[in-house]
């Protein structure tokens, strides 16, 4: 790990780390990439009654004091255990339920959806959530 810039008056971690893993649900999703032994990622089918109604949740969540900065550029990848209409435009909404919610738009594959995610920080002890949502094409 190496030291870079401040967050808080407090350092950060930078992300320069192997892709990480997470099988759940029948969901198969791969961040490359992430930092691990620092970090802890739960995602899999959402609750129901989401508005609008999401595909896939996570939560990315840190046990370390120091802030996890994540490069610009680092990539979600999500393997769906259902087919996904085409028709749809699906997107990655980081924090859906605080304001300011950044939304990515991504693209499918062969019923896998991949993001490139913004540069983010995750303050120590605190979490990053996000939701896969799908959204008619205009």
């Amino acid at each position: 790990m190496s030291q870079s810039g401040v967050v808080r008056n407090r350092p950060i971690v930078s992300c320069d780390y192997p892709p990480y893993r997470v099988v759940n649900d029948g969901y198969d999703a791969v961040w490359a990439p992430f930092p691990t032994g620092e970090i802890d990622v739960r995602g899999g089918a959402p609750s129901e009654g989401t508005m609008p109604p999401a595909y896939y949740a996570f939560t990315v969540s840190t046990h370390s004091a120091v802030p996890i900065e994540v490069a610009a550029g680092a990539i979600l990848q999500v393997w769906f255990p259902f087919v996904l209409d085409e028709r749809d435009r699906y997107v990655l909404q980081l924090d859906p339920h605080s304001r300011g919610t950044e939304t990515i738009v991504g693209t499918m594959r062969d019923n896998t959806m991949t993001f490139t995610l913004p540069a983010l920080t995750i303050l120590g002890h605190d979490a990053v959530r996000g939701e896969i949502v799908a959204r008619p094409r205009s």
